[in-house]
């Protein structure tokens, strides 16, 4: 089971943001491949990530599809997203270890309208 994913959060403040889904490479890679989508905003943003990816690299290496973006929101706030592909199942990852509001966001994936950083400016506002 998934571990500490909240509800909500106040995207003003410290947390992070997963989506996934299967990952479209399923043919080449495996079946059991997701494709995680995930967004740190916080103080220690790039550990958060860091954290997360040698977590899902205890089974498997990851495959690295877009590499770490920074941008920065209206509000000011830092933001690292990614987007990896791991055999590691959602609900084999303890989100304790990253230390912070961690909340899944459905939406947060491929088949979102436009694309995934457009559905992000939608919540963020980046500049």
């Amino acid at each position: 089971m998934t571990k500490t994913l909240s509800k909500t959060i106040d995207i003003t403040g410290s947390h992070f943001r997963i989506g996934w889904q299967k990952s479209p490479d399923n043919r080449a890679m495996g079946d059991s491949v997701a494709r995680y989508y995930p967004l740190s905003a916080a103080q220690d943003r790039i550990e958060a990530l860091a954290k997360l990816n040698l977590f899902l690299e205890q089974v498997s290496p990851i495959i690295e599809i877009m590499p770490e973006r920074m941008t920065r929101t209206e509000s000011g706030l830092y933001c690292y997203f990614q987007i990896i592909d791991s055999p590691k199942a959602l609900g084999e990852i303890d989100f304790s270890r990253i230390g912070r509001n961690v909340v899944r966001d459905r939406r947060l994936c491929e088949r979102q309208v436009g694309n995934v950083i457009d559905y992000l400016n939608t919540i963020y506002h980046f500049r």
